[in-house]
């Protein structure tokens, strides 16, 4: 039981901190942003790239293939 109990108190604490980090993103008005590449899922070691804003971390949006061969290429 001790077990089960300290699992479900850290589970309890992540959904927690993910609740802030959202409502911290959401109020963020993600004027500086980068492009990078992020995971997909985080099960899969497959990545894409991303707009990822450079204050909250919050990722926006896919970008367009000139701004990903402009990515590349620097």
């Amino acid at each position: 039981m001790k077990l089960k109990y300290k699992i479900q108190k850290l589970l309890d604490q992540k959904n927690k901190a993910e609740k802030e980090i959202e409502k911290l993103q959401q109020d963020c008005n993600h004027k500086s942003k980068y492009i990078r590449f992020v995971y997909l899922n985080p099960h899969s070691q497959q990545t894409s790239t991303r707009w990822v804003c450079e204050d909250c971390q919050k990722i926006l949006h896919i970008p367009s293939e000139f701004e990903i061969k402009k990515f590349i290429n620097k």
